[in-house]
């Protein structure tokens, strides 16, 4: 099928970011050269934008496992960034256009949707009808050309909105164990090896705990494989995007998580907790860290602050990262182990989020917090007194406050208040307030949903109460987003997937980030004209009639009886300690056996290394480390990118050359064509220094003598990123720029603008010679400039800026047509 790069070639300049949304070039993707060579092919789909999504593991995840897989092939789509639909549509482009092949999405075998919240499901219709694929299942099934449709995520525990004769997609999997997805995907490749039409695919994954297909609900059962021992497949080989963070890896230190929230979907439906111990993790960490040339860490868990072995593993990533990002924690856990603080302090993390979540204890133990005021206050004075910069607290609008909780709160804000009074450094206090969504599967799915005008009252009161106080106040969600949430969450009439598919073509409505009035006047229209009662669709239900709802097919390990329970202590605003570290079983039924149980019960956490002992540690390290510089030719995967992420691809390919290196990398520095926060549109020369420990110096000295050194180095970065020349003590001095490709420029503008004075000569070639004055040879921006018919050639000095100078010669949109090549001497 028809590629469309010359497309994106003649289009990259207009779209966001130049297009490097949609490039594919990113480092540890298979060449696209593969989709021929493997018999399998799979396009892992966002339903939001790549911008949106480059800093989540899940489809990255998802890549490193499909490419490890004999035959399989795998690439990567995106929703459209807004600005750039109207040239998808313009030309009839695919919305999931693949960005490696560039091949129409009906080129490959399998469509994997990776659904990771709950508004995402609507761009399901439109994602699929703007890539010309038939939105019912029968039609699709019926045509042996198309792909099979299967969605998985976070989110597809809640789709019950997909549930219905002829359903969106063909098959749903809940699962989250790598050895499953693994299985379900060779099973789709020995499915077609074996000329399986798709319905006999689709019933052979059913095997597979997790996996159903949405048309056959009523007759299905299906319990939900959890882990019951953590060695959870690590970020390793992973793509590595063109993120902001695209230094900063995710190390997964937990699974699950050991509280009953009553309002937490995670907390319910990822039992038991189970952790990885730091053993496992510093190999882990040390693998990513070469092969994605990463020089930071995020811990990534429901709550870091509760790991047993967490001293042990900062110790452990001391070794090997600049720094390691905290995030999530609990502020029960503050009080009970208040030298967590001194171990925030050593991290440098300075920006804190808590969950506090009910703005009353009445609330809170609505939401089985198991946080009371003394606890609370005592978390607060530690954190609020510890020199932190920021101090960010969720909030929940349940719509069940009253005048008993907003004093309560208001009694919290004095508190912080009365805390921070007199403190040289006040940390800045930001709250953040959403409504609460009752989501399937928790003890709350059988509470009524308060309509948006109550909830309304509710969150204004809130935030005018923080406001008066002298605090920040944020909504984290509209009433649209948690009334459109509520609605698909609870969805239980087969009606209501065609009736938003009507609203979303009605009204043309992508979800971005916001939900309009449009969309939802529209969707409570069809649902009137079709006999449903919107607010019906938000009420709640008795436990007995839990089994006549769609979603009662899956059985998430927890026993029935203990969400009753649950769910009748938060009505009564009463809770029971979780399991967590008190030596006492809940009984909830996730946990199979006695040791699973005695490792959540009897939890503790010792500490193996001292705060101050970490903090020694890093300053040493910080303390000892050098700039190298490295001359390098930079190919045409940097050009238009940040120099950070070419520093990425060098600090990779130089690990992974010498293994020996990695415990000594700090980061990239800076290169010499940086421009501030914008891609840099060179190829050719270029300076990248990067930061090193000491040791590493000695390894580096052999880049001079050992060519075989080298020659493994410019293996593993890849003609499309460059190749390694030398390590340099300085900068060249004489160092010229080729611009090619695009004959327009507007020289006269640029010289003006930086005061050059100059004569412009013809020349034999067609083109101009600018003989600048001896004063504008001074200002050592330009020491010579001249043009052929088909290229602009000029010298540089120390003061000449890249940036200034495409931007007064170019139009910016023509930036991806430019070759700009530099030579240092």
């Amino acid at each position: 099928m028809q590629s469309h790069k010359t497309w994106f070639n003649n289009i990259s300049g207009k779209l966001s970011g130049y297009g490097i949304w949609l490039r594919g070039q990113e480092i540890n993707t298979l060449h696209e050269s593969e989709y021929n060579n493997r018999d399998f092919s799979i396009l892992f789909s966002r339903l939001s934008s790549y911008k949106d999504t480059s800093d989540s593991f899940t489809h990255r995840l998802l890549y490193q496992i499909a490419k490890d897989i004999p035959g399989v092939f795998p690439d990567m789509a995106f929703l459209p960034p807004y600005a750039d639909t109207k040239f998808f549509d313009a030309d009839k482009i695919p919305w999931m256009l693949p960005v490696k092949t560039k091949l129409h999405p009906k080129s490959f075998d399998l469509i994997g949707f990776s659904n990771s919240i709950v508004q995402e499901l609507v761009n399901i219709p439109i994602m699929l009808a703007k890539s010309d694929i038939p939105l019912k299942k029968s039609e699709r099934l019926s045509n042996a050309e198309l792909p099979l449709i299967i969605l998985g995520g976070a989110n597809a525990i809640n789709c019950s909105a997909l549930f219905c004769d002829d359903p969106l997609v063909d098959g749903i999997f809940i699962g989250e164990e790598t050895a499953s997805i693994r299985t379900l995907l060779e099973i789709c490749r020995d499915g077609k090896r074996e000329k399986l039409n798709k319905r006999e695919i689709l019933d052979k994954l059913e095997n597979i705990e997790g996996f159903f297909q949405p048309d056959k609900t009523k007759i299905l059962h299906k319990k939900i494989k959890r882990q019951h021992s953590l060695h959870p497949e690590q970020l390793k080989d992973a793509p590595i995007l063109y993120s902001d963070n695209a230094d900063t890896g995710f190390l997964r230190i937990s699974e699950g998580c050991p509280y009953f929230c009553s309002f937490c979907s995670e907390s319910w439906n990822r039992k038991p907790y189970i952790e990885e111990t730091a053993e496992i993790l510093y190999q882990s960490a040390i693998e990513q860290k070469i092969y994605s040339g990463i020089c930071n860490i995020d811990l990534f868990s429901f709550n870091f602050n509760i790991h047993s072995e967490l001293y042990k593993i900062l110790w452990m990533t001391s070794d090997l990262f600049a720094n390691t990002g905290l995030k999530s924690q609990r502020f029960d856990h503050i009080a009970k182990h208040p030298e967590i603080i001194r171990l925030l302090q050593v991290a440098s993390k300075s920006n804190i989020t808590c969950g506090l979540e009910g703005i009353s204890e009445r609330m809170r133990k609505y939401l089985h917090k198991n946080l009371d005021n003394k606890i609370l206050y005592q978390s607060l004075e530690l954190l609020l007194k510890s020199h932190i910069r920021e101090l960010k607290i969720f909030l929940i609008a349940t719509g069940l406050e009253t005048e008993e909780d907003y004093k309560d709160f208001n009694q919290l804000l004095q508190k912080i208040k009365q805390i921070t009074q007199g403190q040289k450094h006040v940390p800045r206090i930001i709250f953040s307030v959403t409504p609460l969504v009752r989501f399937p599967h928790t003890p709350l799915e059988f509470e009524d949903a308060p309509d948006k005008d109550m909830l309304s009252k509710i969150i204004q009161t809130i935030e005018l109460q923080s406001k008066i106080n002298g605090f920040e106040m944020r909504s984290a969600a509209n009433f649209n987003d948690y009334y459109l949430s509520q609605l698909l969450v609870r969805a239980s009439d087969e009606r209501i997937s065609d009736i938003l598919i009507q609203a979303i073509f009605k009204t043309k409505f992508v979800y971005y980030s916001t939900i309009p009035d449009s969309f939802i006047k529209e969707l409570n229209l069809l649902l009137s004209q079709s006999g449903i009662d919107s607010k019906a669709l938000l009420k709640g239900h008795l436990p007995n009639e839990r089994k006549n709802k769609p979603w009662h097919i899956f059985d998430t390990g927890i026993s029935p009886d203990f969400f009753e329970k649950v769910y009748n202590e938060c009505v009564a605003f009463i809770e029971s300690d979780s399991c967590f570290g008190t030596h006492k079983c809940s009984s909830c039924n996730a946990c199979h056996d006695s040791d699973s149980i005695k490792k959540i019960t009897h939890s503790t956490q010792p500490i193996f290394y001292l705060p101050e002992d970490i903090h020694i540690k890093l300053t040493t390290r910080k303390n000892n480390i050098f700039p190298v510089h490295f001359l390098i030719s930079q190919g045409i995967a940097a050009s238009g990118i940040l120099g950070e992420k070419m520093g990425i691809a060098l600090a990779r390919a130089l690990m992974l050359s010498n293994k020996s290196l990695a415990p000594f990398y700090f980061g990239y520095k800076n290169s010499f064509w940086d421009t501030e926060n914008k891609g840099t549109w060179i190829t050719g020369d270029n300076i990248i220094t990067l930061m090193w420990e000491k040791p590493a110096l000695e390894i580096f000295n052999n880049i001079k003598t050992d060519q075989n050194f080298v020659e493994k180095i410019n293996t593993n970065l890849s003609d499309e990123w460059g190749k390694i020349q030398s390590i340099i003590e300085e900068i060249p001095k004489d160092i010229s720029l080729y611009i090619s490709g695009y004959n327009k420029n507007n020289l006269s503008e640029y010289l003006q603008f930086n005061h050059l004075k100059y004569t412009q000569k013809k020349n034999q070639d067609g083109g101009f010679v600018y003989e600048l004055s001896k004063d504008s040879l001074k200002k050592d921006i330009v020491s010579s400039l001249h043009t052929t018919r088909d290229e602009t050639v000029l010298k540089i000095g120390k003061k000449f800026n890249l940036e200034v100078f495409l931007k007064k010669c170019f139009d910016t949109k023509d930036y991806p047509k430019l070759s700009v090549v530099s030579y240092f001497k």
